[in-house]
């Protein structure tokens, strides 16, 4: 007899977990054609075979564990009585909740509150149906119902009342909250972002990010450029509107050489100051352009915003007054679709990327000067090289430029000539690699891409995303050649904004050597692709402290072959980053590794370490005179004095919590214990 009731209380549980099954086929199938939530319905692809296979898993193992326990506790299956199945469905609510919670902090999946909300209706729903079914089947059953179905207003009133009643109701409502938290704080989407990638993401310890200038504060890093022929020179474009100058031969402190903050306006969204390039002839004595810095930024407003860009001359004794207005393109005023890149080619051309006005808008050349790439040639050469501007922009105007010739659709009064390449939805990061541009556009509703481009090409975007097709339609007329994505990857919770980043042809490091680093800001994870075989994944190399709405802005090649990372960090201190990329194949440092007993922490010290110790932790004897002073870990009186408990606590602490130089900062975090002891065993390693 008990091996008959044992087995059908496990036949109880089993439909309930067929039930949930069956809750989140119906929500997947559901989610992507009906939005029953308030929020705006910003995922609508459906959910791909591995996610699916994740959200059942972590709905089945939830759902399982709440009906065994509440099996337990009742003694009792599911649908026995009314108030058992009562009771089952807070199990339902709860289980449900905290499944939701688990795959929006620790997976990868797309997170679609809509998606929960179907959830939430079906598997209760069910739930009912089924104690409805088996009510039904029972002797006398109709009375039986009538007479349970007077007592339920008792004995939901008193359920009301009860603690378990809040404890359901908060978790129900938690998913939603967290969804909209992360869409409005930055530093709770940081938060989540880190957790999620954390624990899904494992880079290669070979690659590490640092600071590439310590003690530099920056607030909101967009875009960083050297000046021509000056390789200690920097400049750094902060979002709010402000021009910092860097140089790099003097202490790392900033000096702010053109504010235009007040112009920007609210630099919320993807508004704000966005890039920035120097004239080619900057800095050149005797040249009218040796001041000349052309800044791309949003001109925002309570009911406005305009998309400009404009030249300012650096050596002015005024240097916001010089302003010259080459573009000022009106746009709806949502913020969004703002990204772009400004830089010049070996031509003396000038380019800059805008993302769309509309999805429509991205087909058109005769509109506004968006959803594409634009060439223009600052320095009005004429004859064969340019000529004047023929067609103004819808809602915006041009001038002190003229249109190259060689431009696709330069010299048609019915197009703008100033367009380049089409079809791009947000160009936020563009670089030109011999006659290719590398463009990274972030997508809309489910893929990333990476894109090569030639001059007259269509990026094809509204009416294909990715590899797939999108709702919108197909032109008539393609204008241009069909450009495909060379790599395009779907998005998860974690992979959402694609930033593009350079073909690397330095020689600093030989293993991306002809490679495409790239990265996506909401990951902060960084790539590299093989252009050559753009079929094969890319590797993916390490990840930026900042994720989220926080992360990585911009990628450059500095004079000295580094990789240079702009990271945006928190709007409500200056937390923002200029990192570099480090590690075990840069040929600088390469040549310290100590051998296998380090294995990957010799990559971490050269990236992190070595700028202040040494390569060969000699420290201010082997960086020169005039550094302040640095222990040095080949003297064995040093070594003496010093324990590994020590050593650990001011790398991981920071110098000043041990009592030494605040300019240590601390690596809690970077390195876990097992890199930890290597790079103790490193450090003892060293020898006169």
């Amino acid at each position: 007899m008990k091996r008959v009731v044992v087995i059908a209380r496990g036949a109880v549980v089993a439909l309930q977990l067929v039930l949930v099954v069956v809750a989140v086929l119906l929500a997947s199938s559901a989610a992507p054609r009906f939005n029953i939530t308030p929020l705006p319905h910003l995922k609508n692809a459906a959910l791909s075979g591995a996610d699916l296979a994740t959200v059942l898993g972590v709905f089945l193992g939830w759902h399982l564990a709440g009906s065994l326990a509440a099996l337990a506790w009742f003694r009792r299956p599911a649908f026995d009585d009314a108030r058992r199945a009562l009771a089952e469905l807070y199990v339902v609510l709860i289980a449900t909740s905290l499944a939701s919670l688990h795959l929006f902090v620790l997976t990868i999946v797309p997170f679609s509150a809509n998606f929960h909300a179907f959830v939430y209706l079906f598997a209760p729903a069910l739930h009912v149906a089924a104690f409805a079914g088996f009510a039904l089947h029972r002797p006398g059953a109709a009375p039986t119902l009538r007479a349970r179905a007077r007592q339920v207003p008792g004995r939901v009133k008193g359920l009301a009342a009860s603690r378990w009643t809040a404890l359901t109701c908060a978790l129900v409502v938690s998913p939603g909250a967290m969804a909209v938290l992360y869409k409005k704080s930055g530093d709770f989407a940081n938060l989540v972002n880190n957790i999620r990638v954390t624990l899904n993401h494992r880079g290669d310890s070979r690659w590490a990010l640092a600071e590439a200038v310590p003690g530099l504060t920056l607030d909101q890093p967009m875009d960083v450029r050297f000046a021509p022929g000056r390789p200690t020179l920097m400049f750094v474009l902060e979002r709010p509107g402000r021009l910092v100058r860097v140089d790099l031969d003097r202490d790392p402190a900033r000096e702010v050489v053109l504010d235009i903050a007040d112009e920007v306006g609210p630099a919320t969204v993807e508004n704000g100051a966005l890039s920035f390039a120097l004239h080619p002839e900057f800095g050149r004595d005797g040249s009218p352009n040796a001041g000349f810095v052309y800044v791309y930024y949003t001109h925002s407003r309570p009911d406005a915003l305009n998309n400009r860009l404009a030249r300012f001359d650096l050596s002015a004794a005024d240097v916001g007054a010089s302003r010259l207005l080459l573009v000022d393109q009106g746009r709806p005023p949502n913020g969004f679709h703002n990204g772009g890149s400004v830089f010049f080619d070996r031509d003396g051309l000038l380019y800059w990327s805008c993302g769309d006005f509309g999805a429509r808008h991205a087909q058109r050349l005769d509109q506004g000067l968006g959803g594409g790439v634009f060439r223009i040639d600052v320095d009005r050469r004429g004859g064969d090289v340019s000529g004047p501007i023929l067609r103004q922009p819808e809602d915006g105007a041009t001038a002190h430029y003229f249109i190259p010739r060689s431009n696709p659709w330069a010299g048609s009064p019915d197009r703008l000539g100033e367009f380049l390449a089409l079809g791009l939805r947000n160009p936020f990061r563009v670089s030109l690699d011999g006659d290719d541009l590398w463009v990274g556009d972030v997508g809309w509703d489910g893929w990333e891409e990476v894109t090569r481009l030639r001059p007259g090409d269509n990026g094809q975007w509204p009416y294909r995303e990715g590899p797939v097709e999108t709702i919108y339609p197909r032109p008539d007329e393609v204008i241009g050649r069909e450009a495909p994505p060379v790599h395009a990857y779907a998005q998860t919770a974690v992979d959402r904004a694609v930033i593009g980043g350079v073909v690397y042809r330095g020689d600093r490091y030989p293993a991306l050597r002809g490679r495409y680093v790239f990265a996506d800001n909401n990951s902060g994870i960084v790539r590299a692709l093989d252009p050559a075989h753009p079929e094969r994944p890319p590797e993916a190399l390490t990840r930026a402290p900042f994720l989220g709405q926080q992360g990585i802005t911009s990628i450059h090649v500095a004079p000295d072959g580094s990789i240079l990372f702009t990271v945006l960090g928190s709007k409500a201190a200056p937390s923002g980053a200029l990192l570099r990329l480090g590690g075990a194949d840069d040929a600088v440092t390469a040549a310290a590794d100590p051998g296998p007993a380090t294995g990957g922490v010799a990559g971490k010290y050269e990236a992190v370490c070595a700028r202040c110790h040494g390569i060969d932790g000699r420290g201010e004897a082997s960086l020169g005179a005039g550094v302040a002073p640095r222990p040095d870990f080949t003297d064995p009186a040093w070594q003496a004095l010093r324990t590994d408990d020590e050593l650990r606590r001011v790398v991981l602490e920071g110098g000043a919590a041990a009592g030494k130089s605040r300019d240590m900062p601390a690596w809690q975090g970077f390195f876990d214990d097992d890199e930890m002891d290597a790079l103790i065993e490193l450090i003892r390693g060293f020898s006169p």
